[in-house]
C-alpha cells in the first residue's frame, strides 16, 4: 500500500511537471485574452473568479500572493508558496479551472455570444415595458398582446383532458397506466416504431455563402440601424 501511494505522488509530481514545462505556448495564446475579457461567475465558483480578477489586475504576472482557494489540495501543494511558488503552473490550472467552469455555465462571458449569462439572452424589463408592442410586432405574435383569453382557452382545454385522461385510467382504457395492489400507479411508455425522416437539406438554400450586403439588408430591416449614419 506504501509503495502504491509513493507511485501515485510520483505520477502527480511528474504531471504537474510535464503541465509547467509545456505551458508557455498556452501562456501566449490565453494570457492576453484573459487580460481583456470581463467575467461573471455563479456564486459557488466566486474563488475562481477572485483569481481572474486577480491575474486581470497583475497584467498577467502572477506570484506567490495570487489567490489559491479555487485549486484542489493536490494542485494547492503543486504550485507551492513562498519562495517554491510555480507561476507557470499556477497559470496553466487557472487556464484549466475556467475552462470547466465556462462549460456548464458556473462562469459566464458578457460580451460573447454562446457564453454569456442566461438574462443576456432575454429582452430587458425596461426594453420590454418600454417597446411591447414594437416587439410583439416583429414577432408576429400581435395576436398574443392581450394573453387573457388565450390562457382561458388553454385552461379549459387542459382541464378537459385531464377528465378525459382519468376517465379513461379508472375504466381500464389506457393500456399504459397500470394500477398495483397498494395503490400505485405505473407507466409504461410505448416503444416507438422508427420512422425514417425526410431529408432537410432539400428546404436550404443551395448556396454555401450569404453576401454581405444581404446580411446587412436583413439587419437594417429589423433595427434600422442605418438611419444612425451619415455622410461627412
Amino acid at each position: 500500500m506504501k509503495d502504491a501511494v509513493v507511485a501515485s505522488d510520483t505520477d502527480d509530481a511528474q504531471y504537474y511537471d510535464i503541465l509547467e514545462a509545456k505551458s508557455r505556448r498556452l501562456q501566449n495564446q490565453a494570457a492576453g485574452v484573459l487580460k481583456s475579457l470581463s467575467f461573471q461567475a455563479e456564486p459557488h465558483i466566486k474563488p475562481l473568479l477572485a483569481a481572474l480578477t486577480h491575474f486581470r489586475k497583475v497584467d498577467g504576472q502572477v506570484t506567490r500572493t495570487a489567490p489559491v482557494a479555487f485549486l484542489d489540495p493536490a494542485e494547492r501543494e503543486a504550485v507551492g508558496n513562498g519562495a517554491d511558488f510555480r507561476p507557470s503552473l499556477y497559470k496553466v490550472l487557472l487556464f484549466q479551472h475556467l475552462t470547466k467552469a465556462i462549460k456548464p455555465g458556473s462562469v459566464n462571458l458578457p460580451q460573447s455570444h454562446k457564453y454569456r449569462p442566461l438574462d443576456g439572452y432575454m429582452i430587458g424589463a425596461d426594453e420590454w415595458r418600454r417597446d411591447r408592442d414594437q416587439l410583439l410586432a416583429q414577432a408576429g405574435m400581435t395576436g398574443f398582446s392581450d394573453p387573457g383569453p388565450m390562457l382561458s382557452v388553454l385552461k379549459h382545454a387542459l382541464d378537459a383532458q385531464f377528465v378525459r385522461t382519468n376517465a379513461n385510467i379508472a375504466q381500464g382504457k389506457n393500456p399504459h397506466v397500470k394500477v398495483t395492489a397498494t395503490g400505485h400507479v405505473k407507466l409504461g411508455t410505448p416503444k416507438q416504431e422508427e420512422v425514417e425522416a425526410t431529408a432537410l437539406s432539400r428546404y436550404f438554400p443551395q448556396r454555401h455563402y450569404v453576401p454581405l450586403t444581404e446580411i446587412l439588408s436583413t439587419v437594417n430591416a429589423v433595427s434600422g440601424f442605418s438611419d444612425s449614419l451619415s455622410h461627412r
